[in-house]
């Protein structure tokens, strides 16, 4: 074990003295804005609490307070030091804009427009409250104005990155990949450092195109020697994908992925199309509806009308819940069901996991199923994502048998100039049953910006 010697532990202590006298000769404010610069915000706000218990008048510690309450997310007691500040001193620029982030934070937009036009008044040539305007317009969700009044700016003020930054966030919010791109890249030519800057060119790469086309094929090899000679290489899914809007999706489908993989089908020599049609909807942040409806012949004169609903809820600290059914209407009066439940857990900001849990009928006596997924997905800054999943349970094998099933796959989304090739591997492995590998490529055409 390493042991400090006394001579080199006398010298040690000796060099401290002077950093312990220079710390402690140091003004509270200046040991407070340390405090913040270093992120400590709790001492920063304990230092003030000690400072205007002395000093209840110190109106540049009461208004430093407030700003280190906000930051704290405490925004209530943030307003109350900004009030007891302007009620002295209503000439006070930085309480106006204390005033106008702490309310825009706790969603008073209202009272925070009111606080940002005063402190534009009091500083009519100044960007930051013209920037408090701007950000409290895109937090309540008018991107319009806030394009607006960012695009004013950044003609007042070019060569601001956080102006060029928060442009960038407004058209990544919208929904424009492209205009995203071009802020977020201007706002790295003038500081490479920033983080926001970088995170949302990162962000933009996974934005869809307003519309889009996907063609999936692959080759599917089975276990099974019966069936050697019907492994193939053939188009597995087509889908057409528009999105109008940041918040809604839209889309139709093509799938004959059942013929492929169901070895009782692929025997036959059938072809099992399924046509559907849905969208997905984003009622807010945190809410986020799919619906999808669709047709499929299977067969023996017996056909099938299909119908799903999926809602997804987000928390504030990314653990999203998802609650999921299908059902398919057979015209032979059977029908069969699948209904779902998980959660999804953010690792970190680029890996995800996802835990669900299924339950399955037929429309037959006894032939349940169930299984279990787990998933997990990780993104790079270069728009590479890869992903990979396994799954366990009991699925019906046919019209009168059961089975344990295993599955694993793998995936990876790879951007190419601007679209998106994708790869998939598959196998599944079911009792008593014919397990299969399946390789599949696609890719992803945008076909038109917003």
């Amino acid at each position: 074990m390493f042991r400090i010697r006394p001579p080199i532990l006398g010298a040690l202590t000796f060099l401290a003295i002077p950093f312990q006298t220079v710390w402690a000769q140091r003004t509270p404010d200046e040991r407070a804005a340390a405090a913040v610069a270093r992120g400590d915000l709790q001492q920063a706000r304990a230092i003030y609490d000690s400072l205007l218990v002395a000093q209840p008048a110190d109106r540049s510690a009461r208004v430093a307070r407030g700003h280190v309450l906000s930051w704290l997310g405490k925004h209530d007691a943030a307003l109350a030091d900004f009030a007891a500040v302007l009620q002295t001193d209503s000439a006070d620029l930085s309480a106006w804009l204390g005033t106008g982030y702490a309310a825009s934070w706790s969603r008073q937009w209202d009272d925070a427009e009111a606080a940002f036009h005063q402190a534009a008044i009091l500083a009519p040539d100044a960007a930051e409250p013209g920037k408090g305007l701007a950000y409290t317009a895109l937090w309540r969700g008018d991107h319009a104005l806030a394009r607006e009044r960012f695009s004013a700016l950044a003609s007042r003020y070019p060569d601001d990155p956080e102006i060029a930054a928060a442009l960038g966030s407004v058209e990544l919010a919208d929904g424009h990949r492209g205009s995203a791109r071009a802020a977020y890249a201007r706002a790295l030519l003038l500081d490479p450092q920033r983080r926001d800057a970088r995170e949302g060119l990162e962000a933009s790469h996974y934005l869809p195109a307003a519309l889009e086309i996907t063609v999936w094929g692959g080759y599917t090899y089975f276990a099974d020697q019966a069936l050697a000679d019907q492994d193939r290489l053939a188009l597995r899914a087509a889908q057409i994908a528009a999105q109008p809007t940041s918040r809604l999706r839209l889309w139709a489908a093509y799938d004959d992925g059942l013929a492929l993989d169901n070895a009782a089908i692929v025997a036959a020599g059938s072809h099992v199309p399924w046509i559907t049609t849905g969208g997905y909807v984003s009622w807010a942040r945190a809410l986020g509806t799919k619906v999808e409806g669709g047709w499929r012949d299977l067969g023996g004169d017996v056909t099938q009308w299909t119908a799903s609903l999926e809602q997804v809820a987000v928390l504030g600290s990314g653990v999203s819940f998802k609650a999921s059914g299908w059902a398919g209407f057979r015209s032979d009066s059977r029908t069969e069901w699948l209904a779902g439940a998980g959660v999804g857990v953010p690792v970190t900001s680029r890996l995800r996991v996802e835990l669900m849990g299924f339950t399955s009928g037929n429309g037959l006596p006894d032939e349940d199923g169930f299984r279990g997924v787990l998933s997990g997905r990780y993104r790079f800054p270069t728009g590479l994502e890869l992903g990979a999943g396994i799954a366990a349970g009991r699925t019906a094998l046919d019209a009168s048998r059961t089975g344990t099933l295993a599955e694993g796959y793998a995936t990876a989304s790879i951007p190419v100039l601007g679209q998106r090739l994708l790869l998939q591997a598959r196998h599944q492995a079911v009792e008593n049953g014919t397990d299969f590998t399946a390789l599949t490529a696609g890719f992803t055409l945008g076909l038109l910006e917003r």
